[in-house]
C-alpha cells in the first residue's frame, strides 16, 4: 500500500506583524502649503477682468489662518450711471487704532513689517513679499450698510481721485512692496491699513454686491469702476512719460528738425493709405521729402524700440491719435455735392482712417495691473 501524502495546510492570510521598533526621532511636522502669492511680473497685456474681492490690494483676513483666496463670486454685470454719487457718507476722520497685529504660527509666511493693521509678509522659500490686511475688528466682514466710511485724503465720493490713487498703490505693491508705505504716505495716508479702509469704502459706494444683503468683502468690481480705472491708468502713464522726458531730454530731441509730433502726423497719413501725391504733400508740409522721411522714420523707430520707459511711444501715440481724428473729421465734413465721381480714393482714405482710429486705446504699461 502506497502511503498518501500529508495534507497541505491552508495558506495563512494574516498580514505579517511589523516588529520594527519605532524610531526615537519624531518625524518633522509638515507645514501647510504656502498660499499662492501675487506675481510681481504680472502685466496689463490682458483685458481687464472682474476679480474676487479679496485680492492683495483689498484683502480682508480675520486672522492668518485664512490666507487662502475666497471662492469666486458670480459677477453682477449691472452698471451704474456715471452721474451716481454715494449717499449717507459718514466720513471718519481717522482709522481706528487697533494696536499691534499678532500673526498666528499656522501660516508659513513670515511677518517682516507692520503698518497700521496691515502686515508685510514674506514667503521664506521664494522671498516674495506681499501686504496682508489683518484687521482685528473684522474689517469688511460686515454688511455694507454697517461699514463706517473712511475716505482718508480723498474727497468723499470722488471715484476718479480714488482710481488715481489705486493705480499708484498697485504699481508700488506689485513691483516694490517695501516702498508701499512710503508711497501711500506721500499720497496722504497715515499707514497701509488706512488705504484698505479707503478701498472698501469705495467698493461700498461704487462696487457691485455679489448677492443682495451680502457682506462688504464679497463686493466685486463694477463696470463703472473698471472704466474709471482705465482712464486713471492712462493719466498715470502720461504723468510718467512727462517725468521720464524731463529726466532725459534726449528722448524727444528732434531728428533732422522733425519732432515726434510731426513724425507721428506723417505716420498717421501713411497708415491711412493716401495716394502717393497726397502723402508726399503731407511730407512737404512737415519739411520732408520721401528720402528724408525714410531716414527720420528709421531713427524714430529705433529710438522707440530702445526706450524701456515707453516715453516716446506715449507722446507718439497721443500725436498719432490727434492726427487720425483730424483726418476723420475732415473726411466726414465732405458733403456729397462736393465729391466728384472719381473720389473713390477719398472714401478709401476715410475707411483707412477709421481703422487707424482703433489705436485710440490707451497705451498699456507692461509693469502695471488693472484689476481692483
Amino acid at each position: 500500500t502506497v502511503p498518501l501524502p500529508a495534507p497541505i495546510p491552508p495558506a495563512d492570510t494574516t498580514p505579517p506583524v511589523d516588529t520594527t521598533l519605532p524610531s526615537t526621532v519624531a518625524p518633522a511636522s509638515v507645514a501647510p502649503p504656502a498660499p499662492t502669492l501675487p506675481n510681481p511680473s504680472s502685466t496689463l497685456d490682458e483685458a481687464p477682468a472682474v476679480v474676487a474681492p479679496n485680492t492683495a490690494a483689498g484683502e480682508s483676513v480675520p486672522d492668518a489662518s485664512h490666507l487662502g483666496p475666497d471662492p469666486e463670486s458670480e459677477p453682477d454685470t449691472e452698471d451704474h450711471p456715471d452721474s451716481a454719487q454715494p449717499t449717507d457718507v459718514d466720513t471718519a476722520k481717522s482709522p481706528p487704532d487697533l494696536g499691534p497685529i499678532e500673526v498666528t504660527e499656522e501660516t508659513p509666511l513670515s511677518q517682516i513689517g507692520q503698518s497700521g493693521d496691515a502686515c508685510l509678509m514674506e514667503d521664506p522659500s521664494t522671498r516674495i513679499r506681499t501686504w496682508m490686511w489683518l484687521p482685528t475688528d473684522g474689517g469688511a466682514s460686515v454688511p455694507a450698510e454697517q461699514w463706517t466710511d473712511f475716505w482718508g485724503p480723498l474727497p468723499p465720493g470722488d471715484l476718479d481721485a480714488f482710481c488715481d490713487h489705486r493705480v499708484v498703490q498697485q504699481d508700488a505693491e506689485t513691483t516694490q512692496p517695501d516702498t508701499l508705505e512710503a508711497v501711500l504716505t506721500e499720497l496722504g495716508y497715515p499707514d497701509v491699513g488706512a488705504w484698505h479702509r479707503v478701498y472698501w469704502t469705495a467698493m461700498k459706494h461704487f462696487g457691485d454686491p455679489s448677492e443682495p444683503g451680502g457682506l462688504l468683502e464679497a463686493y466685486i468690481t463694477s463696470e463703472r469702476m473698471t472704466r474709471h480705472l482705465l482712464s486713471a491708468r492712462t493719466r498715470e502713464q502720461q504723468r510718467k512719460a512727462q517725468q521720464h522726458s524731463a529726466a532725459d531730454h534726449t528722448l524727444l530731441l528732434p531728428v533732422e528738425d522733425i519732432s515726434v509730433e510731426s513724425y507721428a502726423a506723417c505716420a498717421a497719413a501713411a497708415a491711412q493709405g493716401l495716394p502717393t501725391d497726397q502723402f508726399h504733400q503731407v511730407l512737404a508740409d512737415h519739411g520732408m521729402d520721401p528720402v528724408k522721411w525714410e531716414r527720420v522714420n528709421a531713427v524714430w523707430t529705433n529710438r522707440m524700440s530702445q526706450d524701456a520707459s515707453m516715453t516716446i511711444m506715449q507722446f507718439f501715440g497721443n500725436a498719432f491719435q490727434a492726427a487720425t481724428r483730424s483726418s476723420i473729421d475732415a473726411a466726414a465734413s465732405a458733403t456729397p455735392e462736393s465729391m466728384s465721381d472719381d473720389d473713390g480714393d477719398r472714401t478709401e482714405m476715410f475707411e483707412a482712417s477709421d481703422e487707424a482710429s482703433k489705436l485710440e486705446a490707451p497705451m498699456e504699461d507692461p509693469d502695471a495691473d488693472i484689476q481692483f
